[in-house]
């Protein structure tokens, strides 16, 4: 999810500001202030780890909207220190070429620093409260059906991925397979979406499923627990060449 990724970078930022042997924080209390800013990232962390743990027929509307703001939260902390930083080194850099170190004064962020962690706290608790608490979907497993629910049709800059990966398939090669990898929220599923409905694609492989894993699948024995009993059949049903396999995931 964004929010990890997010807080990530905010602690490999802070990071890399505690240890850098060219900035020199003042006074030396100054790396107290940052600290708890770190701290609070280890735990956000493991907190956005949970929902790696729930099942895959949860409904996640308000976790992922809640991701959003958190992501939104720590990117703007972020911003912060970085633009303090950018206003005390810059004047260094002017005053005297060649400048090896800098000195950096934290105390006027102590307040900032406060209010963003007592912020991350307040959203990682309801974050706790609102994966411990989400809905099941009701109908079948979300594995064994089709749902194109809340794919968008719009693929802006995406058309010659999109032809490229439709004239794949259609080639000659037996056993064709395909991974669209990416970050959150670039376009894969809606490529998928769109291979998948073509009506070439449809004139080629007269048997075909579309197949919702989850978020996490770490070897083929956990494949087999997501895989609907149909899945097995039909590949035996298809001749080599008809058989094409095409995966998204982050």
């Amino acid at each position: 999810m964004a929010a990890y990724g997010a807080a990530i970078s905010l602690k490999n930022t802070i990071n890399s500001i505690l240890k850098s042997s060219r900035i020199s924080l003042v006074p030396a209390s100054s790396i107290q202030v940052l600290r708890p800013a770190y701290e609070a990232m280890d735990r956000l962390l493991t907190a956005l780890s949970k929902l790696d743990d729930t099942g895959y027929s949860k409904i996640r509307t308000k976790v992922n909207a809640l991701d959003e703001r958190i992501k939104e939260a720590v990117w703007e902390f972020e911003d912060l220190l970085e633009s303090h930083f950018y206003d005390q080194i810059l004047p260094q850099l002017e005053s005297e070429r060649g400048h090896l170190s800098f000195s950096v004064d934290l105390q006027s962020l102590q307040q900032s620093v406060d209010c963003f962690i007592q912020r991350v706290a307040v959203m990682e608790l309801e974050y706790d409260i609102e994966v411990a608490n989400m809905p099941e979907e009701e109908g079948e497993p979300i594995a064994s059906r089709i749902d194109f629910g809340g794919i968008s049709s719009n693929m802006v800059g995406l058309s010659q991925f999109f032809e490229d990966t439709r004239n794949y398939f259609l080639g000659e090669d037996e056993g064709n397979c395909l991974s669209v990898i990416g970050m959150a929220g670039v376009g894969k599923t809606t490529i998928a979406k769109k291979v998948f409905d073509d009506p070439l694609i449809q004139r080629q492989f007269e048997l075909r499923a579309w197949v919702r894993v989850g978020r996490k699948c770490e070897s083929i024995d956990a494949f087999d627990v997501f895989l609907p009993k149909w899945i097995p059949a039909l590949a035996t049903r298809c001749l080599p060449k008809q058989t094409a396999v095409m995966t998204t995931g982050n």
